[in-house]
């Protein structure tokens, strides 16, 4: 497969995977929307880890402060796939797929660290059996995702 055919395929995947989750809710509050699961999921966390109301607090602060701080990111990742898009469809050289690639690559990587960093700070309002469970949590979410993508 020719380089400019596995960069294209990349590409394409890559945005349709980012317009989808983007389309799934960054947008709205309706059902399955991302804005109606983020409170689903600190109920469930808060069932599973016994989160006091006082962490349960604490890590919704977390969770808003994240979110502020990854939403401009997420538009520049919006407006990063309309340009992959466009680029593909009018047939752009590889160069210029590789260069809106590697753009897009870096704006993941920033909302990676907001992500990381959250996460963090939410793992240090844990206690230890907490922290157990959090990892025992993760750990299962690991393999299963490995089970799906072929295994990290």
């Amino acid at each position: 497969m020719n380089f400019k055919k596995t960069i294209t395929t990349a590409a394409v995947v890559v945005t349709l995977a980012a317009g989808a989750l983007m389309a799934q809710g960054l947008r709205g509050k309706g059902p399955g929307s991302f804005m109606e699961g983020r409170g689903q999921r600190l109920e469930m966390l808060a069932t599973f880890l016994d989160l006091t109301p006082v962490q349960k607090e604490q890590m919704e602060k977390i969770m808003q402060a994240s979110r502020g701080e990854a939403k401009p990111f997420v538009e520049q990742l919006r407006k990063g796939h309309d340009e992959m898009s466009a680029a593909v469809k009018a047939g752009k050289p590889d160069a210029e797929l590789q260069r809106i690639a590697e753009a897009q690559g870096a704006i993941v990587g920033k909302l990676i660290a907001v992500h990381a960093q959250g996460m963090s700070q939410a793992y240090a309002l844990l206690t230890p059996d907490q922290k157990a469970k959090a990892d025992k949590l993760h750990d299962q979410l690991k393999s299963r995702f490995a089970g799906r993508f072929g295994g990290f």
